[in-house]
């Protein structure tokens, strides 16, 4: 891909790289990437990889931000209610992707502190509305969970493998989200309203204490897919992202 797919405008960073638009505005990390539009088609109600802690990173604005090869990167000065320095990596995935995936994004998260002792944990979310939600609780052999918008609940299943998918109110889309499985700690989808049409997919990140001296890093992708053979593909996406190689600029 040629040309610049990050630009700014009073600062909001603008993605444009053909077929996925959208907006993120490092001063509300919680909104992610939101005025989402696939292929000139908007995504109403969608906020994708937004990142939410208890320590108010949602009303600090970055110390740091600047946009390197297809990475916008936001940094965070630690604050007395919250001693971490967070660093965000809101990125397009521009290699090739297994066929049936439209466009791809990922997100790194890095996170250390000065304190001897901290309580690092960040929650990764999303928003859509969907028609159906599945959860991967089976690689081997291979077996998805239907997931029951309106009623499920809030505990960790044990067997889940950290990949949702949402089959989009359109009927033509399908949203993939996933955790890194070495990375994985807790990843549930959950309602956010009793129309039990709008969905959030909340991956909670970092549960261990950190010290002085230590980088957390975790990786998230969510991708677009074609709903057309959509959990197969889901499959292939997740054994390419299990296998694929960190990046070494974070």
């Amino acid at each position: 891909m040629s040309g610049r797919i990050w630009n700014f405008n009073n600062g909001i960073a603008n993605l444009d790289s053909g077929d996925l638009s959208a907006r993120v505005d490092p001063a509300n990390p919680w909104r992610g990437l939101h005025q989402i539009s696939m292929a000139g088609n908007p995504m109403p109600g969608m906020s994708l990889l937004g990142v939410e802690s208890d320590s108010n990173l949602d009303r600090t604005p970055p110390s740091d931000l600047y946009v390197r090869g297809t990475d916008l990167i936001a940094c965070y000065e630690a604050i007395s209610q919250r001693p971490l320095h967070p660093h965000l990596y809101w990125r397009e995935l521009t290699q090739p992707n297994p066929p049936g995936v439209m466009a791809g994004l990922e997100l790194v998260v890095s996170v250390q502190t000065h304190l001897l002792d901290s309580d690092p944990k960040l929650s990764i979310c999303s928003r859509m509305d969907a028609s159906e939600v599945y959860e991967l609780v089976s690689t081997d052999p291979v077996h998805f969970n239907s997931v029951a918008i309106r009623s499920y609940d809030n505990n960790t299943d044990s067997e889940s493998k950290g990949l949702v998918l949402t089959r989009l109110e359109d009927g033509k889309t399908s949203y993939l989200q996933m955790v890194h499985p070495s990375d994985w700690q807790q990843a549930n989808p959950s309602p956010v309203s009793e129309a039990g049409k709008s969905i959030l997919l909340r991956s909670n990140l970092f549960l261990e204490r950190l010290e002085k001296g230590v980088i957390r890093r975790a990786r998230l992708r969510g991708l677009f897919l074609n709903r057309q053979n959509d959990l197969q593909t889901a499959i292939a996406c997740y054994h390419e992202f299990a296998n694929s190689v960190p990046p070494l600029t974070v």
